[in-house]
């Protein structure tokens, strides 16, 4: 097990940017590059479990990312065809399913609340120690879990980028169910370069 400090450093070096920027040989952070950041760091070995449940017990990735889901399908309707709109027409034939999401998991304390909200420690949800976090996560039908984290909100190249690394890892086009996204920035979904193989449908809420 992980003490709170290093708890809170992992968090750290999570938000200060992707693995690779850590001597790791990933260009996103996932369970396994999560377990391999601690056994360099601190020379402890988690299990992909281990790091599932400090994922959500950090409240990085949302649970329903987390958690095995089998049944996880693509909706029945597809995204409506709008010629010259990246990311929008029917969906891409024998493309890789996805669900990609963009959380705020550690905003700012209501300064409103005063010291109750601001009273936050390291084993209750982190919220008051990393500032304006921001993670941007997609999840496979199989539960493969890809995901950025930094303070700020992404930009369209942050999240063009993102795609583009998970079109690279799976060698194919992505059909993809937006689940969560902040209301202000869909227009970023309408940057994706024109040609990259995505296709999008954001689910209500």
């Amino acid at each position: 097990m992980l003490s709170p400090p290093r708890q809170a450093a992992t968090i750290e070096a999570i938000v200060a940017g992707p693995p690779e920027i850590h001597g790791l040989p990933h260009r996103l952070w996932n369970r396994q590059a999560v377990a391999e950041f601690v056994n360099h760091r601190y020379r402890i070995l988690l299990s992909p479990t281990t790091v599932t449940h400090y994922l959500g017990r950090w409240e990085l990735i949302e649970e329903h990312a987390l958690k095995p889901a089998p049944a996880r399908r693509l909706p029945a309707f597809v995204p409506v065809p709008r010629p010259g709109a990246p990311g929008h027409g029917p969906w891409l034939p024998d493309a890789e399913p996805l669900w990609l999401g963009w959380t705020r998991p550690h905003a700012p304390p209501d300064a409103g609340r005063g010291a109750v909200a601001a009273g936050h420690n390291l084993l209750n949800g982190f919220r008051s120690h990393f500032g304006d976090v921001h993670v941007l996560f997609a999840v496979t039908s199989r539960g493969v879990l890809q995901f950025l984290a930094r303070r700020g909100p992404f930009d369209a190249a942050d999240v063009s980028a993102f795609l583009l690394e998970l079109v690279a890892r799976t060698g194919r086009g992505l059909n993809v169910v937006v689940t969560r996204w902040p209301a202000g920035a869909r227009g970023v979904l309408r940057a994706v370069p024109a040609g990259c193989p995505v296709r999008f449908v954001l689910l209500p809420g």
